[in-house]
């Protein structure tokens, strides 16, 4: 639908070629593969795809979201309970280990955690506060470039603190948390209160 809009279809038109470019830049650098590009680029497409099916579905039968959240919430307990339980090979080259298995599962913990949190989020969102648009307007634009001012300094400061806290797994996984209810439901809630209360 965004691309199918006349004021909205230059913008998509953008999107893709900075998607292309970026690609060409990762294999052109050397810092990835042609067949890194095309299999990333492939499971982009695929992911978009099963996304679209996903909204597609949930605007038909809007009862069945929260199988979908809480089969989300399930696939990435499972997933953080693989990547914590799965042997990691050491490979060495001339010396230098390849990769770090304490780099990867500290990626890996914050990525599957963006995915329990958007579920968890969204679930709270829609169950207890119950956001609604109101289009584009003045009001609206700078009430959200005020909620960006403590997700912004969030992001820069309180990763670390996160970290300092509980451990880089674990500390990842609060930050995802965090700043994933911050803006899906936290804000929300916070903008929803404030328009009562005016």
């Amino acid at each position: 639908s965004f691309w199918k809009g006349k004021a909205t279809r230059p913008l998509s038109l953008l999107c893709v070629i900075v998607l292309l470019l970026t690609a060409f830049s990762r294999n052109y650098l050397g810092v990835h593969t042609t067949q890194d590009v095309l299999v990333g680029m492939a499971l982009g497409i695929a992911s978009l795809w099963v996304v679209h099916l996903f909204f597609k579905h949930i605007k038909r039968h809007p009862e069945h979201e929260n199988y979908f959240l809480a089969a989300g919430v399930i696939l990435g307990l499972m997933a953080l309970t693989f990547v914590t339980l799965k042997p990691y090979p050491l490979d060495y080259i001339d010396g230098e280990l390849l990769v770090d298995p304490k780099e990867m599962m500290n990626d890996a913990y914050k990525d599957i955690s963006y995915l329990i949190a958007f579920c968890a989020a969204r679930f709270v969102e829609k169950r207890w506060v119950g956001f609604t648009e109101t289009g584009w307007n003045r009001k609206g634009i700078l009430i959200s470039l005020l909620g960006l001012i403590p997700a912004g300094l969030f992001i820069k400061y309180g990763g670390n603190a996160c970290i300092h806290l509980l451990g880089a797994h674990w500390g990842r996984t609060l930050f995802a948390f965090i700043i994933v209810f911050y803006i899906i439901a936290g804000y929300p809630f916070i903008i929803k209160r404030f328009s009562k209360e005016k």
